[in-house]
């Protein structure tokens, strides 16, 4: 069986999960019985997701006036996070209780370590952050920074954010990855391979 996406009709999902009903049936929708909701999504979604949920039954609101109630966004959520999909392990947790493995997850379990590394790497080069480091470092002529310039760096892009545990952070996805490298000897971050 398929597994229910954003594509998927509502008499489908109805049809293969029949308690659905009352999400969809406003015939159904009682205060004294409330829905549960399972939120999921980055933190800045299920902000949203929150702030939706306080919306009273019959007012309108707009997308812009939610996410401005839910907090400003983040480096990533400004669009730089790889959207659909595409981008995700896994979906379709909440209406059937289970994790159902989407492409990119079936992909990552069945490759050997070397097509993993291949699949995370495109990964984190869709990713605002990485893809701004890579930018940064095809523009050196020898492909390095040192530490010190790229903590100037993460701070003036995520000034909320501890700059040496991103930094950190970057550095063992990189590696994982073989994007980015860091030899601490020399101190130089640079660009292992695209």
């Amino acid at each position: 069986m398929a597994p229910i996406t954003a594509e998927t009709s509502v008499a489908e999902v109805i049809r293969r999960c029949p308690s659905a009903r009352r999400i969809f049936d406003a015939a159904l929708w009682r205060k004294d019985q409330p829905l549960r909701v399972v939120l999921i999504g980055t933190d800045f979604e299920v902000r949203v997701w929150e702030k939706l949920l306080d919306i009273p039954m019959g007012r309108l609101t707009t997308y812009s006036d939610l996410a401005a109630r839910a907090g400003a966004l983040s480096f990533e959520e400004r669009g730089a996070a790889p959207a659909g999909e595409h981008g995700r392990i896994a979906v379709d947790p909440a209406l059937s209780g289970d994790v159902v493995l989407a492409q990119l997850g079936r992909q990552f379990l069945a490759g050997n370590v070397n097509q993993r590394k291949l699949l995370v790497r495109e990964q984190l080069k869709k990713l605002g952050l990485f893809s701004y480091l890579v930018r940064l470092l095809r523009g050196q002529e020898d492909k390095s920074l040192t530490k010190e310039v790229v903590l100037e760096h993460l701070a003036m892009l995520l000034p909320n954010e501890p700059p040496e545990k991103l930094f950190s952070t970057i550095v063992n996805w990189g590696r994982f990855a073989e994007l980015f490298g860091y030899n601490k000897d020399e101190d130089r971050f640079y660009l292992d391979q695209e």
